[in-house]
């Protein structure tokens, strides 16, 4: 048989290896597109269902009517300057937040299904309680008669009032007030109210209130604290939530600062809460500032299977490479005659690998689809390699390293902190190993031939 050149044969693997990309191109688009779909499905489900929440409040919204009396100097019909009077009703209101507010509740998550995709909502009863104080004279100076005080409205923004599963009372002053659908206040859109009836502002009034609120939402819960002194409690059967916002949670609160319970504690020397308010009253632009001015939680997927399907993707070229240079070390070293067209059907074998897992994985756990994807690749690998490189040994070999791959993958699959450092150790690994077993190799003296 005539020899064949090394630099030859190197450049047919390289454009092989080009041919394999393609189809790994068209299997990242699928799992970009099964992705798109998964999110367009959350949407219908959020539309039809609850969305992600916001509470925000209380607030103490207490509207009143001035009577102006403008006065004027005009020209009567004689020419002589006379005083005109004009009385106008201006309509105003004053917002009053809670001195101390505390909040506990729990997230208790589920799963709401549609075909093969799934939404992770959460029921979460929130207890509130607090304490206003109303100081004398809050109205602005006036004459006697010139303000008409409405009444007194207690309001909570809630995002989506559709999540709202309970009659949320108010018990204030010994009293219990039936909360109503509808609020109306600045920097909130939506929510419910309690009428507290009409406040004498010539005297002073403090009162403690609390009430429950049964929330449902969908995957995260956004609190805008209003209380001079909020302290927000949280607990959750869910075990890995993601918190943001302004504050974060007190990590003495639990064992870590990334799990529950989480434990907020705020004061107005860090939020400003009065000032952030007010510019909110005067001055509707400031209302989103005053919005974003609050911290949340987020019920994360770690490392969701698409989140899990991309990564995987992304490390193909490599995988693909190291598998084809094996496969290439074996006919160098040991003189056996491989057909281009082997290489691509092993290349083909491990593309398949991917849709595989993409397939599975949307019907069963990740690892467990993964498990399947590389064992069935693995196997049928190593039993077409047996036969190519003329020894069941060989071929088990094969299938051996290449079942340390995919164990490797799978490790950086699921590290979320540490799939950086594992992967370049995993590669210096690789290379450290080419070179160390290939120091010796004179690579001008090789040649490739037939098998004896």
């Amino acid at each position: 048989m005539e020899q064949k050149s090394l630099w030859k044969r190197i450049v047919i693997l390289l454009i092989i290896g080009i041919v394999l990309i393609l189809p790994m191109g068209m299997i990242m688009g699928l799992i970009s597109e099964r992705k798109n779909l998964q999110q367009g499905v959350l949407r219908e489900i959020a539309a039809s269902s609850t969305g992600a929440q916001s509470v925000q409040g209380p607030v103490l919204l207490i509207p009143y009517t001035r009577k102006i009396i403008d006065v004027s100097t005009v020209k009567d019909d004689k020419g002589r300057d006379v005083e005109k009077r004009e009385t106008r009703i201006v309509n105003e209101q004053v917002a009053l937040l809670p001195e101390s507010l505390d909040v506990t509740g729990k997230l208790d998550t589920f799963v709401k299904k549609r075909g093969i995709y799934t939404a992770r909502l959460y029921t979460a009863p929130l207890s509130f309680k607090g304490r206003f104080i109303l100081p004398k004279n809050y109205l602005p100076a006036s004459k006697p008669g010139e303000i008409t005080i409405g009444r007194a409205q207690f309001i909570v923004g809630i995002a989506d009032a559709r999540g709202i599963k309970n009659v949320p009372i108010l018990n204030v002053a010994e009293e219990k007030i039936a909360f109503q659908a509808g609020a109306s206040a600045p920097s909130i859109a939506a929510g419910v109210r309690a009428d507290l009836g009409v406040f004498d502002a010539a005297i002073a009034h403090e009162f403690d209130f609390n009430f429950t609120l049964e929330l449902q939402g969908m995957e995260t819960l956004w609190f805008v604290p209003t209380g001079k002194n909020t302290s927000v409690n949280l607990d959750s059967n869910w075990a890995h939530p993601s918190f943001y916002g302004r504050y974060l949670p007190d990590p003495k609160g639990a064992e870590n600062a990334a799990a529950f319970p989480a434990k907020w504690r705020v004061s107005d020397f860090s939020t400003n809460i009065s000032k952030a308010y007010g510019d909110c009253m005067a001055t509707v632009e400031r209302c989103n500032a005053f919005a974003q001015n609050g911290f949340g939680v987020s019920l994360i997927q770690p490392a969701d299977v698409y989140q899990q399907l991309e990564r995987s993707a992304k490390y193909a070229v490599l995988f693909i490479g190291l598998t084809l240079i094996a496969f290439f070390a074996f006919e160098i070293f040991k003189r056996l005659n491989i057909h281009p067209i082997q290489y691509l059907l092993v290349g083909g074998a491990l593309a398949m690998f991917y849709l595989l897992l993409t397939s599975l994985s949307e019907h069963l756990e990740f690892s467990q689809a993964y498990a399947i994807a590389a064992g069935a690749c693995a196997s049928l690998i190593a039993f077409y390699v047996s036969f190519v490189l003329h020894s069941l040994l060989r071929g088990a070999a094969f299938g051996a390293m290449l079942g340390g791959l995919y164990g490797a993958l799978f490790i950086l699959l699921r590290s979320e902190d540490h799939a950086l450092v594992l992967g370049s150790v995993l590669l210096f690994s690789v290379l450290a190993a080419i070179m160390i077993s290939t120091r010796r190799v004179d690579w001008y003296a090789i040649n490739l031939n037939k098998a004896s």
